[in-house]
């Protein structure tokens, strides 16, 4: 639908038309009369001078800038000043001449108001003019003027329609049309108007750098904008504005001819300007003719030595050169010329710490932020540079002072808690962390940290904590599900772990590309979830997982710690000698550096498969290797003697790895309880039955010491106590085959013969989720006699043979 300031330059365009062109015929005989007056005053041609065209042509075109300017309203002075755009300039030459009746000058000088965004100034000068009536054309345009300003548009449209129909062979109104066109969004409309404006007064270059501005960047009509530009540039070779647009356009297309062609005609038509030699050389670093370039910004400098910009430009070719000293050089000159200090500071300290400067860097870096300590670049640098030098406490210094003069500033403690973390003030930094968790209690970030170190800490259940509230301020964050699922893992909270790590693989796909390589990317969840199977005891998940996780990363280096795993996995799973020759061959082919690292995995793979003279042998190379008895090789040793019924060397071991680690806190549960393990096997159940209750003091969700504490009460005839045991084992790990079977030991000793279904129920369950356990079968063979279940007997009898031949 047509705008009302269309439809009325339509119709007041009809109403005028008899009247403009009679005032054209009449201009027609006026021109012809002084032409021919003009004609008979000449002297006759030479043949060859063309002196008489140049000055005809000088004088045509100079009188086309009168009459535009007239057309306008202007004197040529001012008329340059339009056309250039110096509207601040030309504010202040009218603002003395205006008076309390409109003129024109008065109406440029609101034009220039409001095109400078001077409103306050264009108010005051619109008051003189409230009480006029439509027939004081000037005095119209200043109100509405007055009221684009103040973003009154369709006030604005409806003072303009009250100009009479035989102004609109003005040109300034029309651009008045246009003016408010452009301001309502309406780009063909302002174009239209500003085409009629530039008809009327063709030396009217600023409409032409209008029509120009419209069409590239409203209308998408690049071409065409080019030809506006050009225009403008015919009337005004050295107006800025189009100049630059017209480089632009160029270089959008990659005509770097064209756009050198018009850097250059600017140059001609103003050698003293330095902006145009700055201009060609920005064209020939794109181009990376960095030499031209720099010949360039040399001439731009010599013929403005204060502007920082080309020395700052001129540091860049400098750097894309190589030539560190002088780009670091300029670099600082312009330090010395820019009244943006904090800005420069940072370009120079980025600059010196990519020329290997640090020390001068973070010298400039603290002046930066120093100057404005909000400065988040400077501030990012600078805790990466001081980290990297490791001067911790004086970066906490630096930032203390930022925190004491902006205490309210959630980010200033941010950076003040990571350097008092790197400088290990931990109790100070996890204080800041919280302060800044409280200032801004939309950010997940410093219950990130605080998890983190709660988890260095080895505090599971404060980490724990942390990243869940991390999750209730970004439940999307893949990373956070992730650590929460490693964290549960760790306190054998196996179920809530796996929902983390099933989670945040399901957010994964849905948030992420499937080859995305932002961490933690599928294979890294998928490597966690495997891992946590492999912990809960769950060999046959883990092992098809891990089978899964080998596929994806076999042209990875971490390759051959992925097949360790599926070994490992596939070891427990079948307890075959053949699958434990393959976990030594997989051990066997990594680097030496992960063999220093997988070899205490790999002795509890053999310990937990019963290979115990295998982890014996690695034992005692870690034993070679190591430079000081450590507790949980000696864990190790105490579990390979017990395998091999050598019960005072294991209770010397177990015995030694609980002194050792008491010297440091508490003991962790799992020594305490394979302590119990061992003086359950030698007979002491009162001590036995101590460690594992100590164990879960250590750690409530100790299922094996729970499971250890079932057979502690078997042994002592208390089947429903052992029954209870082992269901709190279960409770915490369903996926635990070895309190299932403790539990149908004791059922099997029930009096009532109903039991024997719960323990075949018990065994059965143990099988399952443990193919490969031999005593878990053996048992069931048992219980089926019992039952004289025949046909099920024959085929578990079937299966512990095989087993024993895999053996």
């Amino acid at each position: 639908m047509m705008s009302c300031s269309y439809r009325y330059f339509r119709r007041q365009s009809v109403e005028a038309s008899n009247k403009l062109t009679d005032k054209v015929n009449a201009y027609r005989t006026i021109l012809g009369i002084t032409f021919l007056a003009v004609i008979l005053s000449v002297p006759p041609a030479r043949g060859d001078d063309t002196s008489g065209k140049e000055n005809t042509a000088a004088s045509s075109k100079a009188k086309k800038r009168v009459s535009s300017a007239q057309g306008l309203g202007l004197d040529p002075a001012n008329l340059r000043l339009v056309n250039h755009g110096s509207f601040k300039e030309l504010a202040e030459k009218l603002k003395g001449q205006s008076g309390k009746h409109g003129t024109r000058d008065t109406a440029w000088l609101a034009f220039a108001y409001m095109y400078s965004g001077d409103c306050q100034s264009l108010d005051s000068l619109a008051k003189s003019f409230n009480q006029s009536g439509g027939a004081d054309v000037n005095a119209t345009l200043i109100q509405a003027f007055d009221l684009i300003c103040k973003k009154k548009l369709d006030e604005a449209e409806k003072k303009l329609e009250t100009i009479p129909a035989s102004s609109m062979d003005d040109p300034f109104v029309n651009f008045a049309f246009a003016a408010l066109a452009g301001k309502q969004g309406k780009a063909s409309v302002a174009v239209t108007y500003t085409q009629r404006a530039i008809t009327l007064a063709p030396e009217f270059a600023w409409g032409y750098r209008t029509i120009g501005f419209l069409q590239q960047r409203w209308l998408n009509q690049p071409a065409n904008a080019e030809v506006a530009y050009e225009s403008a540039l015919a009337i005004e070779p050295d107006m800025t504005d189009a100049v630059n647009a017209l480089v632009d356009l160029k270089l959008v297309r990659s005509d770097f001819d064209g756009a050198i062609d018009v850097a250059q005609a600017a140059i001609k038509k103003s050698p003293r300007d330095a902006g145009n030699y700055f201009r060609l050389a920005q064209i020939y670093m794109q181009q990376r003719r960095l030499r031209e370039a720099s010949n360039q910004l040399e001439r731009a400098i010599a013929l403005e030595p204060g502007n920082a910009k080309y020395f700052r430009t001129r540091s860049a070719v400098e750097r894309d050169q190589g030539d560190w000293d002088a780009a670091i050089a300029d670099l600082r000159k312009a330090l010395e010329l820019s009244s943006d200090k904090k800005f420069e500071l940072t370009e120079l300290a980025s600059l010196e710490a990519s020329a290997g400067k640090e020390d001068d860097a973070i010298n400039h870096l603290l002046e930066a932020v120093k100057l404005d300590p909000s400065n988040q670049r400077a501030n990012g640098q600078l805790v990466a540079l001081l980290t990297r030098r490791g001067k911790f406490d004086q970066l906490a210094t630096v930032l203390k002072g930022m925190v004491d003069k902006d205490p309210k500033n959630a980010v200033l403690r941010m950076y003040f808690a990571d350097a008092l973390a790197a400088d290990n003030k931990i109790t100070e930094a996890e204080e800041q962390y919280k302060e800044a968790a409280n200032l801004n209690q939309t950010d997940p970030e410093p219950h990130r940290k605080l998890a983190i170190i709660a988890v260095s800490q080895k505090n599971f259940k404060q980490a724990e904590k942390e990243y869940t509230r991390a999750l209730n301020i970004n439940p999307n964050s893949t990373p956070d599900l992730v650590a929460l699922g490693f964290c549960y893992a760790e306190t054998d909270d196996y179920l809530q772990a796996e929902a983390g790590y099933v989670t945040a693989l399901a957010l994964h796909q849905l948030t992420q590309p499937a080859d995305s390589k932002m961490p933690p990317t599928r294979l890294d969840i998928m490597r966690s979830l495997s891992t946590l199977l492999f912990k809960e005891g769950r060999y046959a998940d883990a092992a098809a997982q891990f089978a899964t996780v080998c596929a994806m990363s076999k042209a990875l280096p971490e390759a051959p710690l992925d097949n360790l795993m599926l070994a490992q996995s596939a070891a427990l799973r079948d307890r075959s000698s053949s699958s434990f020759k393959t976990l030594k061959e997989a051990f066997d082919k990594l680097a030496d550096a992960d063999k220093e690292m997988q070899r205490i995995s790999c002795i509890d793979t053999l310990l937990r498969g019963g290979r115990y003279d295998e982890a014996i042998t690695l034992l005692k190379e870690e034993d070679a290797k190591a430079k000081e008895p450590s507790p949980l090789v000696l864990v190790c040793w105490s579990r390979a003697w017990r395998g091999k019924n050598e019960i005072g060397k294991a209770e010397e071991a177990a015995k030694k790895a609980v002194d050792l680690s008491s010297k440091s806190g508490t003991p962790p549960s799992d020594f305490l309880y394979e302590y119990g393990e061992v003086l359950l096997a030698k007979g002491d159940l009162k001590g036995a039955a101590e460690k594992a209750h100590r164990a879960l003091e250590s750690n409530e969700k100790n299922f094996r010491a729970y499971e250890l504490l079932a057979r502690i009460n078997l042994k002592e005839g208390k089947p429903n106590d052992a029954i209870a045991e082992a269901t709190k084992a279960v409770e915490i790990n369903p996926y635990f085959a070895g309190a299932y079977l403790v539990m149908g030991d004791a059922q099997m000793t029930l009096p009532d013969p109903n039991h024997l279904k719960d323990a075949l129920a018990s065994y059965q369950k143990a099988a399952t989720l443990y193919p490969g356990l031999l005593p878990a079968h053996e048992a069931l063979v048992n219980v089926l006699k019992k039952l004289s279940l025949a046909e099920e007997l024959q085929k578990e009898e079937t299966r512990v043979a095989e087993l024993k031949g895999q053996q």
